[in-house]
């Protein structure tokens, strides 16, 4: 299923990355403003973006407004290719983030030594949003658009430059990557924290805001919206402190990063396809897990004395 509705007015799309379906939700809100996007995805993904919105009786010329929740290539990569196919297209974005929207070079060599050659068919091209199409926040605005009311958070701990929104309305937290991800197919919680901006500090604060807000559900970009959020925040800080001592503990294992980061994934993914139904263990993938100590272990290690 492409499209489906989350809430009142709020659409969620799956982007079909890779054509694997699960693997990026965009959040589409129907506005007397227009539509706003928030997190549109690679431009890899934009032709079932483009299906999405006729699915929810919209069209691209009806999108007006896209709120980043960060600018990884996988939330904001088509962001610039909107925006140049309707200059009058406005996207917010964390003032951190918005330098490197407005000139993504130095991100782009960055997560080119990540994919490599694979980073045109990943992501697809990433062109850059002029500045004048930009809004910077910094964290605590109301953005109105007609009668919607999205207000901002900046919830740093994944990202330095992450915000999450709150949709007054339906009560709908949309958090990015700040609070893990789960596979509606069924999944454990799985926390996301890759290198290099983890901050486990940070991420602690930021998650504490959000309980704040006393959301009716979480909109997760990896995958959808979750419910009851307490119970969800729970279970994910739960598991991001587990995994944060088994990769300290690590450290006094022999062999290099690589083979301790090999085996953390190994051992996480053999736990997390236990847990899972069929259908959401066939969908869960050894990298990104890998990644997941490499981000834990460069934050633990900064947090050592000289």
């Amino acid at each position: 299923m492409t499209t489906r509705v989350v809430a009142e007015g709020i659409t969620l799309c799956d982007l079909h990355h890779m054509q694997s379906p699960e693997g990026i939700a965009t959040a589409l809100l129907e506005t007397a403003d227009g539509v706003v996007i928030i997190d549109p995805g690679p431009t890899s993904t934009l032709g079932h973006l483009h299906d999405a919105l006729r699915d929810a009786g919209s069209r691209l010329e009806d999108v007006k407004h896209i709120v980043l929740t960060h600018i990884h290539l996988d939330h904001a990569g088509a962001s610039g290719t909107l925006v140049a196919q309707d200059p009058t297209r406005l996207v917010y974005v964390h003032e951190r983030g918005a330098t490197h929207m407005a000139d993504p070079s130095r991100l782009l060599r960055s997560a080119a030594r990540l994919y490599g050659d694979r980073m045109e068919p990943l992501w697809g091209e990433f062109r850059p949003v002029p500045a004048s199409s930009l809004r910077p926040l910094t964290g605590g605005e109301s953005l109105k658009f007609g009668r919607r009311v999205l207000r901002v958070e900046y919830t740093p701990g994944h990202a330095q430059h992450h915000i999450s929104v709150l949709d007054e309305r339906s009560g709908t937290a949309f958090v990015g990557d700040t609070c893990g991800e789960q596979l509606p197919s069924g999944t454990p919680v799985i926390p996301t924290v890759p290198p290099p901006d983890i901050d486990l500090a940070l991420l602690a604060g930021s998650i504490t805001r959000i309980r704040a807000w006393g959301a009716e559900r979480l909109f997760l970009t990896h995958f959808g919206p979750v419910q009851p959020v307490s119970a969800y925040l729970d279970a994910h800080d739960a598991v991001l402190a587990r995994w944060a001592a088994l990769v300290l503990a690590s450290f006094d294992a022999e062999g290099s990063d690589d083979d301790k980061a090999d085996a953390f994934a190994d051992a996480r993914l053999d736990e997390l396809r236990a847990g899972s139904t069929p259908e959401g263990a066939a969908l869960l993938r050894r990298p990104p897990i890998r990644d997941c100590w490499f981000g834990l272990a460069r934050y633990l290690r900064s947090q050592v004395p000289g």
